[in-house]
């Protein structure tokens, strides 16, 4: 029996993986970007999920402070010091 072992088969196969990992982490932050903006807090604060080992642990507190939070784009809303058609 013949086992030979084609080295790029598994190179391309992780480089495929790479580029699909990276594409969902770039959408993920990209939605989180969105949406932490679009609720008046700072949009890098997504950036956080980026983080090594405590990148899951940020997006559980991101999502439970929007979740739960004072959104502060309501709080410019309510002083009158932002429009509703601004983003």
């Amino acid at each position: 029996m013949d086992y030979t072992f084609n080295v790029l088969d598994l190179g391309m196969s992780g480089v495929i993986i790479l580029i699909f990992a990276l594409a969902i982490t770039a959408l993920v932050v990209t939605c989180f970007w969105q949406i932490l903006k679009k609720a008046g807090y700072p949009g890098p604060l997504s950036l956080l999920v980026l983080v090594p080992g405590l990148g899951q642990l940020a997006a559980l507190i991101i999502i439970i402070m929007l979740a739960f939070g004072k959104w502060p784009v309501y709080e410019k809303l309510s002083q009158g010091t932002m429009d509703k058609d601004n983003k």
